[in-house]
């Protein structure tokens, strides 16, 4: 595989491996008493030992429920990164031939046109020959930030008045929200996250059955897949990064209405 897209790979799957270990933490930390007092996380705080990742994450205080919904926002997003990288492959994959002649000669001459081809060739074998197994490492990395996300958002929905109880809002700040409720906004992500598995598995099946039983499938299918799981994480990390940013709204409407 091509250095850039190898690293982007091993990077991506280094980081929602952290994001799954904070979801987690995140999550008992619902039922142990934690309270916005705590810090990020052990996990989180580890996994930000690099000091690049450090000053994008920072010392800031988060409850139990802005961690769970931090990772999850950013398990969604670079996920959609893996998916990207994905794509490139299965195009050199299932479009490409080994060699191409682009006959350009009368338009940029004979040495030019030679060199183009020479040079686009060599991609497209280094592409054609990455081992079948980068791209089951990558989507194996989805899926995991897909069960560990739906996990989390799971947990906090079915244990919601403890995971309101660990964060302490700030009093009467409360600014318009996306959703009238957080039970709303984490039951419609509950229902994203499961169907974005549903066809994550649909689509691994289709792609083991085209790769290693040579069944005749439709790329249709495939592209159809792919961009369903992309419009699915975009709006998966969107309304994260929403009930993130605005959770002391959330939380001062959920007990506002807890108390009439």
């Amino acid at each position: 595989m091509p250095p850039l897209q190898k690293a982007g790979l091993i990077l991506g799957s280094s980081i929602v491996a952290g994001a799954a270990q904070a979801v987690i933490s995140g999550t008992s930390g619902y039922f142990n008493g934690a309270s916005s007092t705590s810090t990020i996380t052990s996990a989180t705080s580890s996994f930000a030992s690099n000091n690049n990742i450090s000053k994008l994450v920072g010392n800031s205080l988060l409850s139990p429920i802005q961690n769970v919904l931090w990772a999850t926002e950013t398990m969604d997003y670079v996920c959609l990164g893996i998916i990207y990288i994905l794509i490139i492959q299965l195009v050199f994959k299932l479009y490409f031939k080994d060699n191409i002649n682009l006959g350009l000669s009368r338009l940029w001459g004979n040495n030019f046109n030679s060199k183009t081809e020479v040079y686009l060739n060599k991609m497209i074998k280094l592409n054609k020959q990455v081992s079948i197994f980068w791209i089951w490492f990558g989507f194996a990395t989805v899926l995991l930030g897909a069960l560990t996300s739906t996990y989390g958002i799971g947990i906090t929905y079915l244990y919601l008045d403890k995971a309101i109880n660990t964060h302490n809002p700030i009093i009467n700040n409360i600014v318009p929200t996306l959703y009238k409720s957080i039970e709303d906004a984490l039951f419609n992500l509950g229902i994203i996250n499961f169907i974005f598995l549903i066809v994550l598995v649909s689509l691994i099946i289709i792609l083991f059955s085209r790769f290693h039983y040579n069944k005749t499938v439709n790329t249709v299918y495939i592209w159809v897949l792919l961009v369903i799981l992309i419009t699915l994480l975009a709006y998966s990390g969107y309304i994260s990064g929403e009930l993130y940013t605005n959770i002391d709204s959330y939380v001062n409407i959920y007990n506002n209405l807890k108390t009439k």
